[in-house]
């Protein structure tokens, strides 16, 4: 058996070494004495994706066992054994047949509970661009390989386009297409999805890069003019921008 480490897990070590300096000893101690959260390893850790490394490929992890796990942080089998073990006692952690481990439903119900509210996070944005066009203004959601209606917020005049809640569109056509699957930056809509229906999209980032939705404006082609689109397409991409930032993005 050669226990000679590999390119990679001398790369992880070195890495994973580099991130934790900084979080030693005495800095636990500071937040500890200052009564302040102290997440801000894992968070670190988990930008750079060593939280995945011992999960397995087939859910998106690095695939990794316990003895690579070990070489990678540069601790001992028994003790990272021992961690994990203590994390699967308590469901946020599973171990798989293979003895590999995952993400268990407690720490996915502690992820979800953490998660920003996207709906209640866009509704000001929403307003703002209702108010700004006097256009209904539409947070779509991507569920099941379909956008859905998850929030709006539409004029009170009597001629406006309406938005039921829980609403779902084709991902095949339409402004939202053109952002979440065509990868534009502002998705445009001339009657594409509906007749004399415009509408403009422009996509919201999560923290991993993922299109996950859409903020729309849309109205009646005799009330919104190709000029009017694209003055409406920059300014929902700007809002969209800053949504992302709020859940986490990194893009500029």
């Amino acid at each position: 058996m050669d226990f000679r480490e590999s390119d990679e897990q001398i790369m992880l070590r070195q890495s994973a070494a580099a991130i934790a300096t900084g979080y030693g000893h005495d800095w636990f101690v500071r937040k500890a004495r200052a009564d302040e959260r102290s997440d801000e390893l894992w968070t670190a850790l988990a930008k750079q994706g060593f939280i995945g490394v011992n999960t397995p490929e087939a859910y998106g992890g690095g695939g990794m066992g316990i003895s690579e796990l070990a070489r990678a942080l540069n601790v001992s089998k028994g003790t990272l054994r021992d961690v994990l073990l203590t994390l699967a006692h308590h469901g946020l952690v599973v171990r798989d047949p293979d003895t590999r481990f995952r993400l268990g439903p407690e720490l996915r119900a502690l992820a979800d509970a953490s998660a920003p509210d996207l709906r209640a996070l866009a509704q000001p944005y929403l307003v703002s661009l209702m108010e700004s066009f006097g256009e209904t203004a539409i947070l779509g959601l991507v569920i099941d390989g379909k956008l859905e209606i998850a929030a709006r917020a539409e004029p009170g005049t009597d001629l406006h386009m309406t938005a039921p809640l829980g609403r779902r569109l084709p991902l095949e056509k339409g402004a939202h297409a053109k952002v979440l699957v065509g990868r534009d930056e502002i998705g445009y809509d001339d009657q594409e999805l509906f007749r004399g229906v415009r509408a403009v999209a422009a996509p919201i980032t999560d923290a991993r890069g993922r299109r996950i939705a859409a903020l729309m404006v849309v109205g009646f082609k005799e009330r919104v003019d190709l000029r009017m689109l694209r003055r409406i397409g920059e300014r929902c991409a700007s809002s969209a921008r800053s949504l992302s930032q709020r859940i986490g993005s990194q893009a500029a």
